[in-house]
Parts: structure tokens; sequence; C-alpha cells
């Protein structure tokens, strides 16, 4: 046949899911198209790592810098919270030490408070040891004013000759947030406190001082005393647990973590050697990224281009090979159909024309090879076929004589038509039965399986007392297990679940194991036959297992054994009669019932064989009581 020359390439060739007659290859291998962009990628690839490394780089260096100045940022306020409270202490002890409150001249006092320029604290008060305020700068002298509720902040004063610095309250006269820097005095002969308090918009103008920064100071219990974004929503409010734990434990730091409003940010802290203030400068990450953000974007671009170039380079290429391999592929479709290819077009280069070359003399010897096989398989399949046929045919034509045997002896062994006179002829007829019907068993087991391999074996299933059936077969096996001098235990509970089942089929496989377990237990052996379900089974559902103390099986011949004609013994040293195929027959039934044949033996202990039947052919049912066999 001819191929012609195809035209450039199309996606929607060589597909799976083609009409009948297209071309339905399936390929796994990368194509030259794909191979080129490869390559021009993999050459790219380094470059854009680099870039890549560098952006990253970028990355770490804008946030190791932005670290680095928000620490200084932080060190630097809180320098500057030192020098404004350092100012404030400075003016506290010149007006204890004034000779204003050693005579009591609260006038003074007044006149010495307006005189301070450029004073840094807003309010100023004496309070007794018992609360009561006896002067307040926002109130005119001798009016009257209230009992302080923040005893308990000056309580400390009181007790040393040290200044202290509260953390933020809010102002009993004035209203304000406040902190108070105080100090014990004496006002005549009364001790007192004297407080300068600082209003929270003195912090706050500190905070306005680094733009594009979120700074907050809180005080020693982690209370935001002023704070530079959403200061009316924030001040006074605690800051969050984790941060606040950090701050108490450490002078500085930095971390990572959310703003109070949510915001990603780089925090730096510094702790007020003074106060004990802590002041906070963060920086939003998307800030700090910013830049190096910018760069890669610009470096991603450029890359983007140079791929782009590199991609319309590999596509041109693949342009000029895409026709003859197109014309491959069309040529290994034909082949796949059966055809033998023809290339009108010459390859676009020599290594492909070998290619080419190399499909035809394929496609010669794989449709010689392919009509050896056809001829091969259609002459198996006619063999499979007579054997079946045969073994079919010679089942039916072996029983009848058989029957005829066997009735013929029992009319002999029961001397139904009078004595035959010598004793021997008895003991003959005898064997003469025992051996026909050891012949018609293994006739039938051979149409079983004949049967079986055609696919003709149908299961007539009904609902089954387990429990019965196993009765009913012991009953049939007894006297050969008391012959043979075997002895023959059953255990079951009685409440075993309902089977559904074919109870031909089901007799049938009991009755082989049975005899299989007499067959290989010696004399004075036991061969026990249990039944378990749910829980008790082995993976749920029906498990009915026989168990002998015979002779065992090695465990090299255990995957033998369910195939036809698999026996354990040798043919030449074996002791046992039998064609090797009633297990396989146990098994394939086992298999259209939807279960399984499982065998465990260990040589010289003997053999579990056990029918697992599933889940879904059981149904429950009530306790039943079957007689003892």
């Amino acid at each position: 046949m001819s191929v012609p020359a195809p035209s450039p390439p199309d996606d929607s060739a060589a597909r799976p899911g083609a009409e009948p007659g297209q071309s339905t290859l399936s390929v796994t291998q990368p194509s030259t198209r794909r191979l080129l962009l490869v390559m021009a990628v993999g050459v790219l690839a380094p470059l854009i790592l680099l870039a890549g490394l560098n952006g990253i780089s970028q990355f770490e260096l804008a946030r190791e810098a932005a670290r680095s100045q928000t620490a200084d940022e932080a060190r630097l306020l809180a320098a500057t919270v030192d020098r404004q409270i350092a100012a404030v202490v400075t003016t506290l002890n010149a007006l204890v030490s004034s000779p204003d409150l050693r005579d009591g001249d609260l006038v003074g006092l007044h006149a010495r408070l307006n005189d301070i320029p450029n004073r840094a604290f807003d309010v100023a008060a004496l309070v007794r040891r018992d609360g009561q305020l006896t002067f307040h700068s926002l109130r005119p002298l001798g009016s009257e004013l209230p009992r302080s509720p923040l005893i308990d902040l000056y309580a400390p004063a009181f007790d040393s000759d040290t200044v202290i610095v509260s953390n933020l309250f809010r102002g009993t006269v004035s209203g304000n947030p406040s902190m108070v820097v105080a100090r014990r005095t004496m006002v005549g002969d009364t001790p007192h406190v004297l407080s300068l308090a600082i209003h929270w918009p003195r912090f706050q103008e500190l905070t306005q001082t680094l733009p594009g920064r979120i700074v907050t100071i809180v005080d020693r219990e982690g209370t935001v005393i002023a704070r530079s974004q959403h200061a009316d929503k924030y001040v006074g409010a605690r800051v969050p647990d984790d941060v606040r734990s950090l701050l108490l434990r450490r002078e500085e730091g930095q971390t990572r973590t959310l703003s109070l409003e949510g915001i990603d940010v780089n925090l730096a802290f510094k702790r007020s050697q003074i106060s004990g203030y802590t002041v906070v400068v963060a920086q939003p990450n998307s800030d700090v990224l910013a830049g190096p953000l910018e760069l890669l974007l610009r470096a991603a671009a450029a890359a983007l281009l140079a791929i782009a170039l590199a991609v319309g380079a590999a596509l041109w290429i693949s342009r000029r090979i895409a026709a003859s391999t197109e014309a491959l592929a069309a040529a290994a479709d034909t082949i796949s159909r059966g055809g033998t290819p023809a290339f009108d077009a010459p390859m676009a280069t020599s290594d492909l024309a070998r290619v080419a070359t190399a499909l035809q003399g394929a496609a010669e010897t794989i449709g010689a090879r392919t009509a050896a096989l056809t001829a091969a398989t259609v002459e198996a399949d006619r063999a499979s076929k007579a054997k079946s046929k045969f073994l079919a045919s010679m089942s039916h034509e072996l029983r009848t004589p058989l029957n005829a045997v066997i009735g013929f002896a029992e009319l002999i062994r029961e001397q139904a038509h009078g004595p035959v006179g010598d004793g021997r002829y008895i003991e003959y007829a005898n064997d003469i039965r025992d051996s026909g019907a050891h012949l018609l068993g293994m006739v039938n087991d051979l149409l079983d399986m004949a049967r079986l391999e055609a696919g003709r074996r149908e299961l007539r299933e009904t609902r089954l007392s387990v429990m019965e059936e196993i009765a009913a077969t012991l009953r049939l096996v007894r006297p050969a297990y008391d012959k043979a001098d075997v002895r023959l235990v059953p255990q079951y509970r009685d409440d075993l679940p309902v089977l559904v089942a074919d109870p031909v089929a089901l007799r049938q496989m009991l009755l082989n194991l049975l005899d299989n377990a007499a067959k290989f237990t010696p004399t004075g052996g036991q061969v026990t036959i249990s039944a378990a379900a749910g829980a008790d089974a082995d993976g749920g559902g029906l498990d009915v297992t026989v168990r002998d103390t015979g002779v065992g099986i090695p465990a090299d011949r255990l995957p033998e054994l369910g195939h036809p004609f698999a026996q354990v013994e040798n043919v030449l040293t074996r002791q046992h009669s039998g064609t090797g195929i009633g297990l396989y027959i146990v098994r394939s039934l086992m298999e259209l019932h939807g279960g399984t044949l499982r065998i465990a033996s260990v040589e010289g202990q003997g053999t579990a064989v056990t029918l697992h039947f599933p889940m879904e052919r059981l149904e429950q049912a009530p306790p039943m009581r079957v007689a003892a066999t």
C-alpha cells in the first residue's frame, strides 16, 4: 500500500478514539517538537534558576535590612521616651526640693509651675496618704478637690524616696489617659506625693515621627499608651498575649507576627530604661518585599521573553522534521492494522530514512509471524475443543457399562437369585463393585471438569442450613471413616446463618474434602469439620473447614493444588489412588459461588482446607438444632 506525504502536523491526528479506518497510534514517548522545546527550556532553565536565586537573595537582604532598620528605630524612639521621662523627673526633683512645698505655699507652687518653659508634663497634683487631693493644677486654688481613687498607684511613693513611673490610667480630674511620675514630699509637716502627669498625646506625637511604620508604645503591663494608627481604637487596649509575653520577658528583640489590624509585620521592640515602657516598631512585610518583588517581576518578564524566543525557534525547527515523523507515525499505524507501509516522500534526514526502512522490514516480519500465530491459535483451539468433546463423550460411554458392572456385582454380592456356592465369589463381587464404583467416581469427576471448563455448569441456588448439609454429608461418609478407624469430629455452633448456595455443589465439595482427609489420615487419626460465620470467620462471611492429622503437604507443592491433575504424591511412589482433579472441581465450584478455597498444611502434622463463602451469600436465621451424627 502507499502512504502519501502528510500535511503539517495536526494535534487531532493519531489520537485514541478515532473512527474505524483512521490512525489510532498511542504515543507515550515525547514528540520531536516537545524534545526541541525541552532543549530550549533546558538551556534557559539555569539562567532562570540563577535569576530566581538572586531574587530570593534580594528578598532575604531586604528583609534583613528592614529588620536592622526597625531595630534601630525602636532603640531611637525608646531613647526619646527616656529623655522625655528624664525631663519630667528633673522637673519633679526640682519641685520636691522647692521652698514653696516646705513652707506649704501652694500659691507659690502654682506660680512656679506656670513659670516653667516648655514643660514636659501636663498636670501637677499633690495627694495625701489618705488619697485626698490638696492641689491640682487644672483646678483653681482653694476649690474643693475629690479624693483620688488612685491611692494604690501612689502608695509605693509614700514608702520610699524614689521616683515612680506609673502605667497608663485615666485621670480623675482631666479624664485623659495619662501616666504619672511621682515622688514623696512634705507640704509643711504633712507627707504628700507630688505627681506630674503626662497625657497620652505627648507620646502620640512620638509615634508619628516614623512614616510607613506602625509605632506602638506600651506600658509595663502591655497596655497601649500611644499608637501611630487607629489610636482612638487601641489606646488603653492590651496587646495580644503572645506579644505581651515576649515584651515582658525581653528588653529588646524582633519577631514576625500579626498587628492589631491583622497585618503581617516584622516587629522590633526596645524597652525604656527609665520608665520600663516598651517602644514597638512594626513594618508590614508587604512594604519590605515591594522593592525586591518589582525586581523579580522584571527578571521574570525578561525570562518569559527569552522563553518565548526559544520556543519560537524550537517550533520553527520542529516543522522541518514534522512531516517525516508524521509519515513514520502513519506507517506504524498501518503496521498495527496488519499492512505494509510505503513512503512516497523522502525522509527529512538519513536517520529517519533508516527508521522508515526498518519499519518496512518489521512490517513484513510481523505479517509472516502473525499468520503463523493465527494458524497455531486456530489449531490449539480446535485441539482444546476436541479434548473436551472427547472427555465428555468417553465419560458418557464409560458410565453405561460401569453402571452395569456395579449393578451385577451388587446382585452377586447380595445373592439376589440364590447362593453362589463358594464364599470367595462374594469377595470377588465386592472387589468388582468397589473397583467399578471407584472408576465411576473418576469418570464423574472427568465429566464435571469438562463441564466446568466448557462453562456449562450452572448453579441451582437455594437457602440452605449449613448444619443440616454437614450432618447429611457426615452420615454418608461415616461408614468409610469407621472402616478406616479414623475419628470424625464435627465442631460448629447451632446458630449459623442461612447460606444461599447450590446444595448439590455444596455436598459434592464437602464429600471431596472429607474423602481426601480420610485418604491421607493414618489409622487412629482424626478429621475435624468446623463452621464459623461473621466475626468468627477469617475476613467475615462463612468458613467451612476440614482439618486432618494426616501426612500433610510439602510447602513447595501447595501452589500446585487446585489445578487439574495436581497430586501431592509422586506418580511412581504414591500410595493413594485418584486423578488429582477433586480439588480443582472444589475450587471451580467455589469460584462459581464467589468464594475461595484456602489450603494450609504442615508436613507431618496435617492439612486444613477451608471453603470461604462471602458475606453477601449469608442470611441471618433463628438458631436451629441438628441431630448428632
